[in-house]
């Protein structure tokens, strides 16, 4: 075998069979950033919403708006979004597979579409709830699909990298709201706002779906055109060998999936040997679980979001422009949140 390369950076792997025209590193890299960076688009929209109530409360807890709320009012409109959250992961869940990682990333920005617009144009506080109700269903139902996505799209050696990389666009959203907090009202905000999630949209649906779900519908011409594009724009023959890798474990996981459901000559009877097949398939993923290279990383995430959620700050974060307030800082307290939402970033 000889290999050579061309001035763009891209290897030339002779075979006495073929030549394979394979990516340089920056080429192959770029369309997993670019599909990285379009699914951020969500995250950047979801940092947006969850500090939304942050810039619009002060305006209306106990003021002379329209739209006054009283403290109660008040306390509702900044949980209700937690409080529906759950409800939207569950969702998530269920569409993610029926509808692939694409769909589902391209559909969960319209709940966020019709609350941003609800948020600008609300004329009573019912309307005020129903946008929080349907924002807090679009943050959870989020979780799923933009975690999947980059998982499925990049190579081992990018996915750390890409994966860490969402981090920031979420604080870049509650940058970007609390800046626009501190120079408009928080109708024209929102209103704002809803620019992201619609350019979010244009740019999903200029990305692939993932070659993995495309191979558990059984669509193996797609996904190799899918995977094609993510590995640098390559012809088929670059790809033949990680294609077939991925054929190879979407079939071991769809055997995998059907293994314990099978019965006895179709009838609808479970033999001891479905049982004890069942059994077996649970044993087999309770002790993926309980190996040290998955619960290391979950005991460290657990521990995280535990010590974050104790510190009290995810309950305080809709009240800050009022805690600074009585702080009696010398500055605007608005500009205050647009600072910690930078150090954060930072």
């Amino acid at each position: 075998m000889a290999e050579s390369r061309v001035p763009g950076g891209d290897a030339i792997i002779t075979t006495e069979e073929e030549s394979v025209k394979t990516a340089g590193r920056f080429r192959t890299a770029l369309p997993q950033v670019l599909a990285s960076t379009a699914k951020n688009m969500i995250l950047l929209d979801l940092g947006m919403t969850v500090a939304f109530p942050t810039i619009a409360i002060p305006k209306l807890q106990n003021t002379t708006d329209p739209l006054a709320l009283n403290n109660e009012q008040t306390s509702w409109f900044g949980s209700i979004m937690y409080i529906c959250q759950p409800l939207g992961s569950v969702l998530s869940g269920i569409v993610l597979e029926r509808l692939g990682r694409k769909k589902s990333l391209i559909l969960v920005n319209f709940p966020h579409i019709v609350g941003w617009f609800i948020f600008c144009f609300a004329s009573s506080v019912p309307m005020l709830y129903l946008a929080a109700v349907i924002m807090g269903l679009g943050v959870g139902f989020v979780e799923a699909p933009v975690i999947t996505y980059v998982g499925e799209i990049s190579q081992p050696k990018l996915r750390g990298v890409l994966t860490s990389y969402s981090g920031i666009f979420v604080q870049l959203g509650f940058s970007f709201v609390y800046l626009l907090g501190s120079l408009t009202h928080w109708t024209t905000a929102a209103g704002v706002s809803a620019a992201v999630p619609i350019a979010a949209v244009i740019a999903i649906s200029q990305v692939p779906e993932t070659p993995i779900w495309l191979l558990s519908r059984g669509r193996f011409e797609e996904a190799e055109r899918s995977l094609c594009w993510l590995r640098g724009w390559v012809p088929p023959s670059a790809v033949k060998k990680e294609f077939n890798d991925l054929v190879l474990y979407s079939e071991n996981i769809k055997k995998l999936k059907d293994e314990p459901y099978k019965t006895a000559e179709n009838e609808g009877v479970a033999t001891a040997t479905d049982v004890s097949s069942r059994d077996s398939a649970f044993k087999r993923k309770l002790r993926e679980l309980l190996k040290p290279q998955t619960l290391r990383p979950l005991s460290l995430v657990l521990m995280f979001f535990f010590f974050q959620h104790s510190s009290g700050f995810t309950a305080m974060r809709p009240y800050m422009v009022q805690v600074f307030e009585e702080f009696g800082l010398p500055i605007n307290a608005y500009w205050v949140t647009v600072s910690v939402a930078n150090s954060l970033t930072n």
